[in-house]
C-alpha cells in the first residue's frame, strides 16, 4: 500500500485495486517519510517505528509522571513500555505500533482534560479519536466511549462539548 500511494498517490494493493478493508493512516505516514527523507519503503518504516517507539515511550512516562508526580517511576514506567513483550509491536511493519502510540497520546490528553476540561482539549480528543480509526478499525470503539465519556464529564454543557469532540 505504502509504496503505490508513493509512485501513484493511491491507496492500492500489488494487484492495482484499491484497498478498502484496511485503514490507510500507517501507510501513508511510511510513504510521506519516504517522499519527506528519499529512503526505500522498508526504511522508512524502520524509521516510522523507531520514531512511534519513542513517542510511546515519552509519553508513558508523561503520563506516570502526571498521575505520580515521581520522575524516578515515569522512567521506570517508559522503559517499562519499551522493553515490554508489548513493544514487539514496534518492529513489525504493522499498525498496532502507531495505534499504540496515538492511544498513548490521547491517554496523556485526558489526564490533563481531568483537570481542565477546555475546548481545545476536546477538539484534540476528537482529533485523536478520528486518527485511531484511521489506523486501526478498532478505533470505533474508542471513539464512542471517548464520546459517552465527554459528555458524562461535562456537566453543564453536554451537546456542545459532544460537538467540539465530534
Amino acid at each position: 500500500g505504502a509504496k503505490n500511494i508513493l509512485e501513484k498517490g493511491l491507496f492500492l494493493n500489488r494487484k492495482g485495486e484499491f484497498i478498502n478493508h484496511y485503514p490507510p493512516l500507517y501507510s501513508y505516514s511510511a510513504s510521506l517519510i519516504s517522499y519527506v527523507t528519499s529512503l526505500s519503503i522498508q526504511h522508512s518504516f524502520w524509521v516510522l517505528n523507531a520514531t512511534i517507539a519513542g513517542v510511546s515511550c515519552f509519553f508513558a512516562s508523561a503520563i506516570a509522571y502526571r498521575q505520580t508526580k515521581k520522575m524516578g517511576l515515569s522512567y521506570l514506567f517508559g522503559l517499562f513500555v519499551l522493553t515490554s513483550s508489548y513493544s514487539l509491536i514496534y518492529f513489525w511493519n504493522l499498525t498496532e505500533g502507531l495505534f499504540s502510540m496515538i492511544l498513548w497520546f490521547q491517554l496523556f490528553i485526558w489526564s490533563i482534560w481531568n483537570d481542565k476540561n477546555s475546548k481545545g482539549l476536546t477538539i484534540l480528543l476528537g482529533v485523536t479519536s478520528a486518527l485511531l480509526l484511521l489506523t486501526r478499525f478498532a478505533g470505533v470503539p474508542f471513539f464512542l466511549i471517548n464520546l459517552l465519556f465527554v459528555w458524562f464529564r461535562t456537566k453543564k454543557q453536554n451537546w456542545l462539548n459532544s460537538l467540539y469532540y465530534i
